[in-house]
């Protein structure tokens, strides 16, 4: 059996449907981590992952794992891909952050995607200055993301303070428990 074979028949087996074409759309990325030693096998029996992804079936609460981003891009589904991508973003955020010890809002730490999820891992926090609405802070750094002329001193300022009081603190605490 090849690689190709050896995958869509995990999947299959842990899907509700028994189609690839239809058990493929059942899934979602969950997690990842990195393997410097690059050991690790992937479901389909590939050696030498470096991101080892876990994906859930969303229908029956399956997971698979270890699964390499080269096989969660054969699923064939561009928001699982870019789900996966954001996810090695965030560990490379993680990482970032344990050796610099410092964050700013720039393209090679940060996406609109990164951003997204960690808005909804709860990154954000209700403040007084946010009108006690995460969602506020998150569509505020999006914004300053996408901004394609200087950002004003008033909203550095802004982007600071949340980066320092909400994004920094929780990544601090996912790096203690280890967490991803």
């Amino acid at each position: 059996m090849n690689y190709r074979e050896n995958l869509e028949r995990k999947v299959i087996s842990l899907s509700n449907n028994k189609e690839w074409d239809m058990a493929v759309a059942e899934w979602d990325v969950v997690g990842v981590e990195e393997d410097d030693s690059s050991s690790t096998t992937c479901t389909c029996g590939k050696h030498g992952l470096k991101y080892i992804f876990t994906i859930q079936n969303t229908e029956n609460g399956n997971f698979l794992s270890p699964i390499g981003s080269e096989c969660i891009n054969r699923f064939g589904r561009d928001d699982l891909r870019k789900d996966a991508t954001a996810y090695q973003q965030y560990l490379f955020l993680l990482n970032y952050y344990k050796k610099y010890k410092y964050l700013e809002l720039k393209s090679d730490v940060f996406s609109k995607k990164l951003l997204k999820m960690l808005f909804e891992k709860g990154a954000f926090k209700p403040t007084q200055y946010n009108k006690n609405n995460p969602r506020n802070d998150y569509e505020f750094l999006v914004s300053m993301f996408n901004k394609r002329s200087a950002i004003s001193d008033k909203q550095q300022k802004r982007v600071n303070a949340i980066m320092v009081t909400e994004i920094v603190p929780f990544i601090r605490k996912k790096l203690e428990v280890g967490q991803q």
